[in-house]
């Protein structure tokens, strides 16, 4: 079996947060990047794998002071959540040797291993993206005031629960209902997200390919809609992992240090 991450993988996250320890100057504003990632049963194994590896990417861009948060998308995200959350911090002082950051870089490779190993073995039926949206902005309300926020959101899209059903909805027939639909539930249930960035990455899934383009386009304008109302700042990318680092690089202000090849 293909492993899920290279074999040098908490070396390199080490060598990497190592090098940075001393990188954030007292004028750069710490950041907190929100990952919400499709473990659902209708993505694709080799998409799965795609978003795990992405989160490592996110991590491996983290300076002193900055957050990842990990929500997994499940059939009912919101009651599901508790012990699911991954949470990684690089802590703003620094221990001797950088030890904080070893165990950081350790930490995340267990977590994110058991996290692969539970979704591949049992997948979510249903994809509660919705609720994963709600819990990303628990999340940020929780975050000190003076922390830039970046969400990226890697999935197929598809709300798919017993209550709304995109690949059959009516309202995502056609782009104008779509939107009006987004514009009802950012009122009915409304979750401010304070002026995040924010990348939605497409995930190659099984349910996408049957869908009609019409209907994927009413759904990208859905999300687009949905996120523009609760005061994000959205992009969509159809490549998700693909144009994710280019996102990072201008959301969080910073690039892997030189010599780090990634």
């Amino acid at each position: 079996m293909k492993p899920l991450f290279r074999p040098g993988f908490a070396a390199a996250i080490t060598l990497v947060l190592l090098a940075t320890s001393s990188c954030r100057h007292a004028d750069q504003v710490p950041v907190a990047v929100i990952v919400v990632c499709d473990l659902s049963a209708s993505i694709e194994p080799e998409a799965r794998t795609s978003c795990f590896e992405s989160v490592e990417l996110v991590v491996r861009r983290l300076r002193r002071g900055d957050s990842v948060i990990v929500i997994p998308v499940t059939s009912d995200t919101e009651t599901e959540a508790a012990g699911r959350v991954l949470r990684f911090e690089a802590s703003a002082q620094r221990e001797v040797f950088d030890e904080d950051l070893i165990r950081l870089s350790r930490e995340a490779r267990a977590q994110l291993e058991r996290l692969a190993a539970a979704a591949k073995a049992a997948p979510s039926a249903y994809t509660n993206l919705l609720g994963a949206i709600r819990l990303a902005s628990e999340e940020i309300r929780a975050l000190p005031q003076n922390q830039r926020v970046a969400l990226v959101v890697l999935s197929d899209f598809i709300e798919d629960t017993p209550r709304l059903d995109f690949k059959h909805d009516p309202a995502l027939a056609r782009k104008k209902s779509a939107k009006a639909l987004a514009a009802e539930l950012a009122i009915r249930n409304p979750v401010p997200l304070k002026g995040a960035v924010a990348y939605l990455g497409f995930l190659r899934s099984r349910d996408l390919v049957h869908l009609g383009q019409e209907r994927r386009n009413a759904i990208r304008e859905f999300w687009q809609e949905y996120l523009v109302r609760l005061g994000a700042q959205p992009e969509i990318a159809s490549d998700g992992p693909g144009l994710l680092r280019r996102f990072l690089d201008r959301a969080c202000g910073s690039t892997p240090p030189r010599g780090f090849i990634g």
